[in-house]
């Protein structure tokens, strides 16, 4: 069990993208930078910022073995593992490979009908820095355990899905995505 573990939600900006491999692909920012968050856990009440640089040393050390979760599940099957994370001007980008299993075809299926909209990161603080009320935190450096799909998110629209891509051709863009929700919302 890992005792130090919390975790960050971020709704998902969601592009479905359609390449020539049998790939099923699920991408977008994981965890935003420099864009305080309101934090309620366990370990108290104050703003969580991530800096650009926090994710180096996981990317640099287990980066293809961080595993892609549903609602941070470590008790059942993964539904997929990272193919790519790399620190972008917005936050942790990430590429998630999702795994030919009923329940990766169906984590793919609730991404793709929007019903799976955020991401959250699962990760253990190694450096941070408090201000004197401890009302604001800076991670300058976190271990990241795993990302995964969940239902609500930490830090609103910052960290999104921006994309999926799967060989059967089915592609749906971010804004697409949003008016299918409206449509729906509107019957």
């Amino acid at each position: 069990m890992h005792s130090n573990l919390v975790h960050r939600t971020t709704p998902l900006r969601l592009e479905l993208r359609s390449d020539a491999v049998d790939e099923r692909i699920i991408a977008g920012i994981a965890a935003p930078f420099d864009g305080p968050a309101e934090i309620d856990s366990y370990e108290g009440r104050f703003t969580e910022t991530i800096r650009r640089g926090a994710f180096a040393k996981t990317i640099r050390e287990r980066g293809d073995r961080v595993k892609l979760l549903g609602l941070h599940n470590r008790q059942t099957m993964p539904l997929g593992r990272a193919v790519l994370l790399e620190e972008r001007s917005e936050g942790l980008y990430a590429e998630f490979r999702i795994s030919q299993t009923q329940a990766g075809s169906e984590a793919l299926e609730l991404v793709r009908d929007g019903t799976l909209d955020q991401l959250s990161i699962g990760f253990r603080a190694i450096s941070e820095v408090w201000d004197r009320t401890r009302t604001r935190r800076t991670l300058t450096e976190v271990a990241l355990s795993e990302v995964s799909l969940v239902l609500e998110g930490a830090y609103g629209g910052a960290a999104a899905i921006s994309g999926s891509r799967s060989a059967d051709g089915h592609t749906l863009t971010a804004e697409q995505a949003q008016m299918r929700l409206r449509l729906l919302e509107l019957n």
